[in-house]
């Protein structure tokens, strides 16, 4: 099992950056981020931007409803600047200003650019430059902000090294983030092979996860399946499939979307069923989980063709010392009730693996 920290990523910016596309910009470029480097990291990247995140609302100033929606809950700051400032707040120059600060305040990181035109508009407002280079200045007493030319492509790839940097110098952060907010975040884990026919050249794979949320706004769960045959995600439940790595064949990395955010200690079921191709006998006949988060319970599950339960010899546990190899700590034997052997691991530990075996005849 793979976890995944997701960063709340709040995008600054005055109306006229928008107008220039960077503000799509920035979003492709997370999106990018999140499928080329997310998995290494263990990080997801969420865009927020007030005109797709923040609902209707009344009894406060637009910038106070805007902060307490999503400014307040935002793990990163992107802020833009082109040729305009921005609208006054109450309290600030601006509402990208106030973001910026607000922020800064909070000791969250800014990604701080600002987009140099060759060209001025005929209707650019003088003052505006002015306060943009007024906050530039001040800004660099105490900060690093990056200049850019205007152009789509060269801002992408420095927002894109830019952020892969910032994630290299926090690995060690996000490893302490995950062990303290994933705790157990797995309540129950079921892997269940399934053969198909008597020659057992068609096996599916089903995989049920009783997840509980330990922290708010959790939306993501990646996993990996395959093996030395061909396999396939037949179908997901409770869930969509967002992405599949195939670079590490034979196994595969795929990430899924709950059908709602979760809500902390919130618990919900996913379950996921992958066609595994059989046909050159590369079944290696035993399943097996090493868990790397806590995890209250692992039952793994063979289920045979009904006729062909009497070509099963032996049926095994087995839990390996994950540290010094894989010589047993501790094994068991099992029988064969109405063509299926199971079995069910609990208080399981990250040293360790825990594996189900049966020899064919």
């Amino acid at each position: 099992m793979i976890n995944i920290l997701q960063y709340n990523v709040l995008i600054s910016c005055p109306q006229d950056v928008e107008k220039k596309k960077y503000v799509k910009a920035i979003k492709e470029t997370l999106e990018k981020f999140n499928k080329s480097y997310g998995k290494h990291y263990f990080v997801y990247l969420k865009s927020i931007y007030w005109k797709d995140d923040v609902f209707p609302e009344y009894g406060d100033t637009p910038q106070n409803i805007i902060n307490k929606q999503i400014v307040n809950s935002s793990d990163l700051n992107v802020a833009v600047f082109c040729n305009r400032w921005g609208q006054p707040t109450e309290n600030y120059g601006s509402a990208t200003e106030e973001e910026i600060r607000k922020m800064i305040n909070e000791k969250k990181n800014v990604f701080l650019y600002f987009i140099h035109s060759k060209a001025y508009p005929e209707d650019t407002d003088l003052n505006q430059l002015q306060c943009i280079e007024t906050f530039k200045r001040e800004y660099a007493q105490k900060g690093i902000y990056s200049e850019v030319e205007d152009n789509i492509n060269n801002f992408k790839e420095r927002l894109l090294s830019s952020v892969s940097n910032f994630f290299d110098t926090q690995q060690d952060n996000i490893k302490a983030e995950l062990d303290r907010d994933w705790d157990h975040i797995i309540e129950d884990y079921e892997i269940q092979f399934k053969y198909m026919d008597e020659k057992h050249t068609s096996i599916i794979c089903t995989k049920t996860f009783i997840i509980k949320a330990l922290i708010n706004d959790y939306q993501f769960l990646s996993d990996r399946y395959g093996w030395k045959g061909d396999s396939e995600i037949l179908s997901v439940d409770g869930a969509d499939i967002v992405d599949i790595d195939s670079e590490n064949n034979p196994y595969k990395v795929y990430t899924v979307k709950f059908d709602r955010p979760l809500s902390k200690n919130e618990v919900t079921k996913i379950t996921v069923k992958i066609r595994l191709d059989n046909t050159q006998k590369v079944d290696p006949c035993y399943l097996s989980y090493s868990p790397n988060i806590p995890i209250k319970s692992l039952t793994l599950h063979t289920e045979f063709y009904p006729s062909n339960v009497s070509n099963v010899r032996k049926t095994a546990y087995e839990i390996f010392d994950g540290i010094s190899g894989r010589s047993p700590v501790e094994t068991g034997n099992l029988e064969i009730i109405d063509n299926r052997i199971k079995y069910t691991f609990d208080s399981l530990q990250r040293t360790k693996r825990y594996s189900l075996k049966w020899v064919l005849k």
